[in-house]
């Protein structure tokens, strides 16, 4: 992966003096519906650093492996956790553009209870036939007033696409762009950022060779940071910190491997937002529990490292914005079993 000058002393300055950052372009990007705010004034009593890093996190791509739910599932447990008590945790159902009208198929029955006012939103992975799977897109959301598609997910192998596809995807679409964190990322994050487009970091699947370093991870979170660019992350990110943990749901299968945890990226986020020094964010990744952390009623604090509530509601509501998991029992579980919630 590419590298950041951590070196520079213009760098660290920014960051460590930057109180308020503007948000990314376009980064009230609608993480909270009408209805999810609605959900969110139950929990405004509760004012853990946990909640805010949670309200609205998890999208929940359950047709995806190591999962890989049928059609009839994903949307049987999607309905039943926006009924559950850990709804204010959801976020987007994902699936790949080219399955919507099997998606539709699915829905007939629940289509007549859904309202308006809380819609199903959804993020479509585009695939090869960009021009097709946004057509479709288009056509979906012409159909439905109750179910939208309100993002994309491509993936891009060179930066200079980034631009043209992200002109073509219809108005009204937030664009998150994946690419290869083998390459040096600042050609795709400047991209990116000139697009008005998010980014997307694949951290980890079904192998052991797909899952990321700490330092690129952390070196992706840094660029993102420096250029405004909000972003997402999918992929092997089940439990809340890093540890060796099963590759698969098959009992089978045996193997384990490295995994950092959806709390270690959210809150290495937050605290390269809050001025942290970047090269210190590899050592916060492989935090492998709580105890390496202080959550209390003025925000979090790590080692002599501190964040405020305000700076974590900022993060989450225009850099940190989603991650992907094809299960949302078992984050939602874990943190309970860590009794942060």
């Amino acid at each position: 992966m590419g590298s950041v000058d951590l070196s520079s002393s213009i760098w660290r300055s920014k960051l460590r003096t930057r109180n308020r950052r503007p948000r990314p372009k376009g980064a009230l990007d609608g993480r909270l519906g009408s209805a999810s705010r609605s959900r969110l004034l139950l929990y405004a009593s509760i004012v853990t650093p946990i909640h805010h890093l949670l309200t609205g996190l998890i999208d929940y791509a359950g047709l995806f492996p190591p999962a890989g739910l049928t059609m009839t599932s994903a949307v049987s447990n999607y309905a039943t956790y926006r009924a559950g008590e850990d709804s204010w945790a959801l976020a987007r159902f994902i699936i790949t553009a080219s399955r919507l009208e099997e998606f539709e198929n699915e829905m007939r029955e629940i289509l007549p209870d859904l309202t308006e006012e809380r819609p199903w939103r959804l993020s479509a992975l585009c695939g090869p036939v960009l021009d097709q799977d946004l057509a479709d897109i288009e056509d979906f959301n012409g159909r439905h007033k109750t179910i939208h598609i309100d993002s994309v997910e491509i993936k891009v192998t060179s930066a200079q696409d980034v631009g043209a596809f992200a002109a073509s995807v219809p108005k009204g679409l937030r664009v998150w762009f994946e690419f290869p964190l083998s390459t040096d990322p600042l050609p795709f994050i400047t991209a990116i950022q000139k697009a008005g487009s998010r980014a997307k970091i694949r951290t980890g699947g079904v192998r052991e060779n797909m899952f990321p370093s700490a330092e690129e991870i952390s070196g992706f979170l840094t660029m993102c940071c420096r250029h405004n660019v909000a972003f997402k992350a999918t992929a092997g990110l089940h439990h809340p910190f890093c540890g060796k943990y099963r590759l698969s749901y098959d009992t089978d299968d045996n193997r384990k491997v490295l995994m950092f945890g959806f709390l270690n990226v959210m809150l290495a986020a937050v605290f390269i937002y809050a001025g942290i020094r970047p090269e210190l964010l590899a050592e916060l990744m492989r935090e492998p529990s709580p105890d390496g952390f202080t959550f209390d009623d003025r925000g979090v604090s790590w080692r002599h490292h501190w964040a405020s509530h305000e700076q974590i509601e900022e993060v989450r509501a225009g850099f940190a914005i989603a991650f992907g998991s094809c299960s949302f029992d078992e984050p939602m579980r874990a943190v309970k079993q860590l009794h942060l919630l």
